[in-house]
């Protein structure tokens, strides 16, 4: 484990992780507010040492603070968002000074560690609210139906990178939380069929996820709790929430919910509250609002170890698995689910010493939440403008030849469309999404061979009719089984290639050989959209280095960002340089339609790798980086997948009429024809 990362953990408050059982909340309004912090502090150092001394096995706390008042205590600006809060329909804002988070085995111990405590709060106390906690030990809420906790990120590298504050400072391993008290309405809950509660929350009594072409349009509550950041991604939050009570003294209905959150960035909390909100407060969007009422909560700054002067996180002791995934085969080397994954990579508990890297398990965990993101919803690829339409809009003539309409729309495609930080296409397909540790940068589109492909198109009606009704080619139609020629690649560079069907074109021209000089050109402006390509990644590197709050990974897409321009115009001259070089074009052929295969790779970057100055080590990142970049995207919910085939992109059994979707006729005697 990288030191960063240990800091990271260690800097967090030991009751952070420690998983919730039984407790008690004591929400905090303090008589003389600017006065309390040293005796506030010293108490909380108190319980501290009280609870290492003889309850350090199964209990802990975490401290919490109103924001604004931390951040007056220790003269920082800590700011926050409270708008969705403050609307006061499905949730309560009710801010105090503090917040203490007590976590038991039982609710006897809980009494007895407050009661070390609380004479020495009480001169400091104006006014303060005690809720009892606990729920059943099977983990499971709402009457016991439902598995609660198990999205939970339990591995290292994810509570790093999603719960805590990375630092650099004495705020490394600091958090933000969320409160709020929510009671259940019994009466309605208790008329509902279970199938119906079921779809209300998105999953099913044993955990598993719901997967119908239905759940991808319904307002089920685990979707609507589920947002992507502005990189595509779906950031965590460490839920931590307990029952209190009990509705009218039915042992097995809670009264309702104390919800405890937790994440590094404050905003987040807001997204999820308004994705749950939807666009009219008074008729939320998500289903379980119908169900549960907030009562009060806030949000809290959680400082971390260092700065309160308590215990922190104890690495391998405190990063513990939620049971729920704890799957895998008896001879430990085959995993069954990605949580169980990382936290025993992460964790270093590997059956052979040849473990992933930290910043692998860091780009790995991003991949698998992406492919959870498959599997919970998902937007589909857009239709693309016409070519002449796009030129249209730069002011230009579409030429007669089909081939160079072709390298045309290659072109805007791979500098404009596909891959632009400007692009909303671009944006909203996730094909600028970057993470400022990856090696390798670029993405391949959410569609693959088997599924159909979305292109430019660039034939007028007539000329796709004329070919569909003789079987010929037209945009979508599918490739040929071919490796491109990445040796050629590697060996020329982009700019060399460019410039070698320029002047190929040139030459066809002046010996009036009209076709061959329209080939090359369409090749040479292909290429040119390559070269656009790779200074557009640059751009998106530049702009990830700007936003990247760690001073490697700043240097590292510095890094990427000098490499992607360089390869604009120069061959490779490093290892690193040839598989960037090398996938990046493959992403441009996927991004074009051309859904090919890598070929000898091995073969490919063996003289780069033999004379680069680089470790074993660093050689093996690389090669991983690649490989998570060609896995990004997994088809996991075969009920989000989006029918991309058109005219030309599939067969027809029989001889009919008009089938752009592939329809086919039931008659097998009939004549087959392909239009592949």
């Amino acid at each position: 484990m990288g030191s960063v990362l240990n800091d990271t953990l260690s800097g967090a408050q030991r009751g952070l992780l420690l998983r919730p059982i039984f407790g008690k909340i004591l929400t905090i309004k303090l008589k003389r507010k600017d006065e309390a912090h040293d005796a506030m502090v010293e108490i909380i150092q108190g319980l501290d040492k009280e609870i290492q001394a003889n309850h350090a096995d199964d209990s802990a706390f975490v401290a919490a603070f109103a924001p604004d008042l931390w951040g007056a205590w220790t003269k920082r600006d800590i700011k926050i968002s409270t708008k969705v809060l403050d609307e006061g329909y499905n949730f309560k804002h009710t801010p105090a000074d503090a917040l203490l988070y007590i976590k038991t085995p039982d609710n006897e111990t809980a009494s007895e560690i407050v009661a070390t405590f609380i004479r020495k709060l009480e001169p400091l106390i104006g006014e303060i609210q005690e809720i009892d906690l606990g729920k059943r030990r099977d983990g499971r809420v709402v009457g016991g139906r439902y598995v609660d906790h198990i999205s939970n990120p339990n591995d290292p590298i994810s509570l790093a990178e999603d719960v805590l504050v990375p630092g650099p400072g004495i705020e490394r391993g600091a958090t933000f939380a969320f409160t709020q008290q929510f009671i259940f309405d019994w009466p309605d809950i208790a008329t509902q069929s279970g199938s119906t509660l079921d779809s209300v929350i998105g999953r099913r009594p044993d955990g598993e996820i719901i997967s119908t072409q239905a759940f991808q349009g319904n307002n089920a509550h685990i979707r609507r709790a589920h947002t992507l950041d502005h990189n595509l991604d779906q950031r965590k939050l460490l839920r931590q929430a307990l029952p209190y009570g009990d509705s009218k003294g039915h042992a097995s209905r809670e009264e309702g919910l104390m919800f405890v959150a937790f994440c590094n960035e404050q905003q987040r909390f807001e997204d999820i509250l308004q994705n749950m909100v939807g666009e009219r407060p008074e008729r939320p969007a998500d289903r379980l609002m119908d169900f549960v009422q907030g009562m009060g909560g806030s949000y809290w700054y959680v400082p971390s170890a260092t700065e309160l002067g308590v215990s922190g996180v104890r690495n391998g002791d405190d990063t513990y698995e939620d049971p729920h995934w704890k799957v895998r085969s008896t001879n430990g080397y085959l995993f069954y689910n990605s949580q169980d994954y990382m936290h025993q990579m992460a964790e270093g508990k590997y059956v052979v010493d040849d473990h992933p890297s930290v910043r692998v398990l860091s780009l790995l965990s991003r991949t698998f939440n992406h492919w959870r993101d498959g599997w919970m919803k998902t937007e589909n690829f857009p239709r693309l403008p016409h070519l002449k339409d796009l030129l249209a809009e730069k002011k230009q003539q579409v030429p007669e030849s089909i081939m160079e309409r072709k390298g045309l729309a290659n072109m805007i495609t791979l500098d404009s469309l596909l891959s632009s930080p400007d692009s909303p296409i671009a944006l909203k397909t996730g094909l600028v999404r970057i993470a400022s540790n990856e090696l390798i940068v670029g993405a391949i589109p959410d569609f693959t061979l088997g599924r159909g492909k979305e292109v430019v198109p660039y034939l007028t009606d007539d000329e796709t009719m004329a070919a569909f009704l003789k079987a010929a080619l037209n945009e979508w139609s599918a490739m040929g089984h071919v490796v491109p020629n990445m040796q050629t690649v590697v060996d020329k560079g982009i700019k060399g290639l460019v410039d070698d069907f320029d002047a190929r074109a040139t030459k066809a021209k002046e010996a009036g050989e009209s076709e061959k000089a329209s080939f090359y050109i369409s090749a040479r402006d292909s290429f040119k959209g390559v070269q656009g390509y790779l200074r557009n990644w640059a751009r998106i590197a530049e702009k990830a280095a700007s936003n990247a709050t760690e001073k490697h990974r700043k240097e590292n897409m510095l890094d990427v960002q000098k490499r992607m321009n360089r390869l604009a115009e120069e061959k490779p001259a490093s290892f690193q340089d040839a598989v960037q070089l090398i996938f990046s074009v493959h992403s441009c052929l996927h991004l074009v339609g051309e859904l090919t295969a890598f070929g000898r790779l091995d073969q490919i970057l063996w003289p780069f790798l033999e004379k680069d100055n680089i470790s074993d080590e660093f050689a093996q990142d690389i090669i991983d980086c690649l490989w998570i970049k060609i896995g990004e995207n997994a088809f996991v919910n075969r009920a989000f997948i989006y029918d991309y085939r058109t005219y030309g992109t599939t067969s027809i059994n029989g001889l009919g009429s008009n089938f752009p979707q592939g329809g086919g006729s039931k008659y097998p005697s009939r004549t087959y024809l392909s239009f592949a």
